[in-house]
């Protein structure tokens, strides 16, 4: 976009139905920004219908604070564009999207596509005779942090010690949470958002700290006395002890199972997982 001096860049994903705007400037446009962007220019045009839009849990708190200055209200449904439009169809809203570059306008689509979505911005853009940079652009964001952590088990929040008063120290601060696992890997995914940045990393490093401690201990050995079992006799080990090679034989374990693995010399790999917990 820089190189060629052009107005703004339009990126599709595989099957196009999100987009990705770059302005002129060669950055990247925020998904919720575009968001806003284009409910804001819909609404003043009187095309907007519902007096509303839809976006996901996922979304920044500017956004629901620059719709409140337009007089209009956030729908916020959980992650996954078909969630939008369930919203959608039920509150009798044109418009929604995800933080994620998928946008629905249900005047001239059912679901999200890219080349509509473009078309749009391209109009807001020739309407306005604004720059991409300010024009889709509208507010400001809220300082917002996603952290993935890596999971041994995936425990019922509900089920978490400690959680809930956690929780609530961060309500009182002021701070937005977000806390899910994910729904392909082991990992717990930890969103926060605060207008003051320090606090927000502050808050989030006692959080991954915390969740670290809580999923992932109960599966690391702790064990102050692991028998061992062999031909030779009984091996009384008093440390903590991931890996012990005994009579030629490998000896894996965590709190639960001891796994044996025979070896005669012979290269071999373990699963992944127990290569990175060794």
């Amino acid at each position: 976009v820089v190189k060629y001096r052009a107005d703004l860049g339009i990126a599709l994903d595989g099957d196009a139905d999100r987009l990705v705007i770059v302005d002129e400037k060669g950055e990247v446009v925020d998904g919720d920004q575009l968001l806003g962007a284009l409910g804001g220019y819909m609404h003043k045009k009187n095309t907007l219908k519902g007096g509303a839009i839809v976006s996901t849990v996922m979304s920044n708190q500017g956004l629901d604070d620059y719709m409140n200055e337009l007089g209009l209200k956030l729908f916020r449904s959980d992650v996954g564009d078909k969630n939008v439009l369930e919203i959608m169809h039920k509150e009798g809203i044109n418009f929604g999207g995800e933080q994620s570059g998928h946008v629905i306008i249900k005047d001239f689509a059912k679901t999200g596509d890219g080349l509509v979505s473009a078309l749009q911005a391209l109009a807001l853009l020739i309407e306005t005779k604004e720059k991409a940079s300010t024009a889709l652009r509208p507010f400001p964001l809220y300082p917002q942090k996603l952290v993935n952590i890596n999971i041994k088990i995936k425990k019922p929040l509900a089920d978490i010690t400690g959680l809930e008063s956690k929780l609530q120290m961060l309500d009182e601060q002021n701070i937005r949470h977000l806390i899910r696992y994910s729904g392909t890997e082991n990992k717990l995914r930890v969103l926060l958002e605060c207008q003051d940045s320090k606090k927000m990393n502050k808050n989030m490093d006692d959080m991954v700290d915390f969740f670290q401690k809580a999923l992932n201990d109960n599966q690391t050995l702790k064990l102050n006395s692991i028998l061992f079992f062999t031909l030779a006799g009984i091996f009384i080990i008093d440390q903590n002890i991931k890996m012990l090679f005994v009579d030629g034989f490998r000896y894996y374990t965590d709190c639960i199972d001891l796994i044996l693995v025979y070896n005669k010399g012979v290269a071999f790999s373990m699963l992944a997982f127990l290569d990175e917990w060794l």
